[in-house]
């Protein structure tokens, strides 16, 4: 991808939490040509199978590497341990695109985050594609994604 300069610009697409790490293995297998991947959960067990080179496991320290139960305190906790990972993970690209199932503790905790370190760190454009949770999965997954939407509407062009 060009800029209107001409000048090549770089794409990270970054698939968090355990959907986006499905994600972004999909992608990889189709042959997505151009786009820098990585991706970021606290499950160290859903990385093992995601085929990209930047795969990083936050908050081993809080949840050893066992995810975050579905927990949006233990996906805070682990972002705030693992802050210099994500920031690694959110430099270095003029597009910067996250991927993530919403709902549970990861995808929609560390989702907003990575976002907005992304647009911190010289993104020149940030976009989200999200999942959203299916009514049959409560109210609490959908009050946990909504909040998450509204935060990355902040923060996302």
């Amino acid at each position: 991808m060009q800029s209107e300069t001409g000048q090549k610009l770089s794409i990270r697409v970054a698939g968090i939490g355990g959907a986006g790490a499905k994600i972004v293995s999909a992608l990889c297998a189709k042959g997505c040509e151009g786009a820098d991947m990585a991706a970021v959960d606290t499950d160290e067990s859903s990385l093992r199978d995601c085929p990209v080179e930047n795969a990083v496991c936050i908050g081993k320290s809080v949840a050893g590497g066992m995810g975050s139960g579905g927990d949006p305190a233990t996906a805070k906790e682990a972002a705030i341990s693992d802050l210099a990972l994500l920031k690694r993970v959110a430099s270095g690209a003029d597009v910067f695109v996250c991927v993530a199932g919403l709902g549970g503790g990861t995808g929609s905790v560390v989702t907003p985050i990575l976002a907005k370190l992304a647009a911190e760190n010289g993104a020149k454009l940030v976009i989200s594609f999200s999942l959203m949770p299916l009514s049959v999965e409560g109210v609490d997954k959908s009050s946990l994604a909504e909040r998450s939407v509204r935060y990355m509407r902040k923060v996302c062009d």
